[in-house]
């Protein structure tokens, strides 16, 4: 066979486009700029590969940021796909959804190795925001919502072990950790409320709250809301934006399960 195949002349576009898939499938969500430079093809050609890519299913673009990654199609091709770029794709319509009911931001992240990272965004669907980039940055565990909503949720198995990663992590969360009542607090006013608060701990003029999301009975991660600290209401926080974040929530954990389905299908 290989003999045969020999006669034949390889076509190059193929061999650009394939070399940007497995690009993307080892370093993740990338803008055209970084795959031109990854893969030394000119930026022109990437952007017509990335388009007839995108044009069969195999490739989508993320809105807030511009980058560019495999989609699902493509997920019982490839295993360099990493969790959390997995993860972006399942959540960021279920984000969309919520922002289009109450118009406020709101972002999904996790915890990796002592670390809270924003996963996805829908900052960028929104003016009622004073960020357009969120994603991918690293945010504080026990001062965010998001990082409060993830230590509440988990067993206290897991949650030992996320503070010996913590130990280790950086000087802010290791200060924190290590103040004399705060994680019991937190656990506690979590308890109180049914979601965790953030009141300008993090970002002048910025308030949030947020719920964890499970995955396989482990908490996989949490959704917050993001509110000016000017337009931050409790009550109207509770009355109007709980349901919205729960119904949010359940889609994420409905996509999880999906996913979890769809791979065990493909071994």
């Amino acid at each position: 066979m290989a003999k045969e195949l020999g006669q034949f002349k390889e076509v190059r576009s193929v061999s650009r486009a394939l070399s940007l898939v497995d690009t993307m499938g080892s370093l993740g969500w990338l803008t055209p700029s970084q795959l031109a430079k990854e893969t030394a093809i000119d930026r022109g050609t990437v952007y017509r590969l990335l388009a007839s890519l995108i044009g069969a299913g195999y490739v989508v673009r993320r809105e807030q940021d511009g980058k560019f990654f495999l989609s699902s199609k493509m997920r019982h091709l490839s295993r360099g796909i990493l969790a959390e770029d997995t993860d972006s794709m399942l959540v960021s319509q279920a984000l969309a959804r919520l922002t289009s009911k109450i118009r406020w931001p709101s972002d999904y992240g996790t915890i990796s190795r002592g670390t809270l990272k924003i996963v996805d965004s829908s900052h960028h669907l929104t003016s009622m925001t004073f960020f357009r980039n969120v994603v991918g940055r690293i945010r504080p565990i026990l001062r965010t919502a998001l990082g409060k909503a993830i230590l509440a949720g988990m067993d206290e198995n897991d949650r030992r072990a996320l503070i010996s990663e913590i130990s280790q992590s950086s000087e802010e969360n290791k200060s924190d950790i290590n103040k004399a009542g705060k994680l019991e607090w937190i656990l506690k006013d979590f308890q109180r409320r049914g979601y965790a608060l953030s009141l300008e701990e993090t970002t002048p003029r910025i308030c949030a709250i947020a719920l964890p999301v499970y995955r396989l009975g482990k908490v996989a991660g949490a959704v917050n809301i993001i509110i000016f600290r000017s337009a931050f209401d409790l009550d109207i926080v509770e009355d109007e934006f709980m349901t919205p974040l729960k119904e949010c929530v359940a889609e994420i954990q409905l996509a999880f399960e999906s996913s979890e389905y769809m791979m065990d299908s493909y071994k």
